[in-house]
């Protein structure tokens, strides 16, 4: 099957379409991982992605590139970690998440966010859904001076369904906070938030 199936997903997913942090991901990502799932595949284990910023090094920003397919049927649990050092020096995480997820297939997607409290955390998540798939995105925030997480997920298959949950636990003047666009594009799909 060669590299060849990376251009239907890669970049397609998260179009730039004039969005200023996808398109400086697109032209920055300088780390990465794909994850992909044949049908009917089933990781018991979760992956884990880690991410450290530490503004200790030029350049002082980290475009982190993230791709998940899965097949039909296929199951996993992502965890991404977004840390740094409460000492460490401004920098700028900006990473960007892709997931596309085929019929019947199920993500667990939790991701923690504890950047150092003078890092600036800018994260960007796109999801598509086929039919009867399940996305569950549990986003914990408890680091950065500023953190923005913005999510759409796309209901592309009738009876797809996501759960998008988060907590904030800020202290002093940190700010946090997310945006969301969920299409239900196909009848009897489920969406549901919660958000403290």
């Amino acid at each position: 099957m060669g590299e060849s199936w990376l251009e239907d997903y890669l970049g397609r997913i998260a179009p730039l379409n004039g969005n200023a942090l996808v398109s400086v991901n697109t032209a920055f990502a300088g780390d990465g991982c794909v994850l992909r799932l044949a049908p009917g595949a089933v990781l018991d284990d979760p992956v884990h992605v880690v991410s450290i910023g530490s503004g200790r090094q030029a350049p002082a920003a980290y475009h982190l590139r993230l791709l998940v397919v899965a097949g039909a049927n296929a199951r996993a649990t992502l965890v991404e970690s977004h840390l740094g050092a409460d000492g460490a020096e401004a920098y700028w995480s900006n990473p960007l998440t892709e997931i596309s997820l085929d019929e019947g297939s199920r993500l667990r997607h939790y991701r923690i966010q504890a950047d150092g409290l003078q890092g600036f955390h800018l994260s960007t998540i796109r999801a598509r859904l086929g039919a009867q798939s399940h996305y569950d995105n549990v986003l914990l925030s408890t680091g950065a001076a500023l953190s923005r997480n913005e999510i759409q997920v796309d209901l592309e298959g009738p009876g797809s369904e996501c759960r998008l949950s988060s907590g904030a636990l800020m202290r002093g003047h940190q700010h946090a906070d997310t945006t969301i666009l969920v299409d239900h594009a196909q009848p009897d799909c489920t969406s549901r938030q919660l958000f403290k």
